[in-house]
């Protein structure tokens, strides 16, 4: 069952992750570490925050669907599918043959 919830974004090294894991156990958080900006940039693109909305607002969509209502390439979208799911920011599932994405946060905090 897919879980909702929060996720932070934190700028920081491998020495800050391993901190913040050890101050967080236990507890639900789903924090990310992220060496820099340019790294930033690459996971929330204009195009996978578009795919991030798409995902929310119509759960019920595979990816062949949500590639036509972006007008991308199903092979594209299927690309950034993986990577954010790598990123612990979506979750994917099949039903009836159909893979379906699932947007994971309820809120996205970046601290600076």
């Amino acid at each position: 069952m897919l879980k909702v919830r929060d996720v932070e974004i934190k700028f920081g090294s491998v020495e800050d992750m391993k901190k913040e894991a050890l101050k967080s156990e236990g507890k639900e958080r789903h924090v990310i570490y992220l060496p820099d900006a340019r790294t930033f940039s690459k996971i929330f693109s204009p195009k996978r925050i578009e795919l991030l909305r798409a995902i929310k607002e119509n759960p019920e969509l595979g990816v062949s669907e949500l590639a036509r209502l972006l007008g991308r390439k199903q092979e594209a979208v299927s690309r950034d599918i993986a990577f954010l799911r790598a990123w612990g920011l979506i979750e994917t599932t099949t039903e009836d043959r159909k893979v379906l994405a699932r947007s994971m946060p309820g809120k996205i905090v970046v601290e600076i």
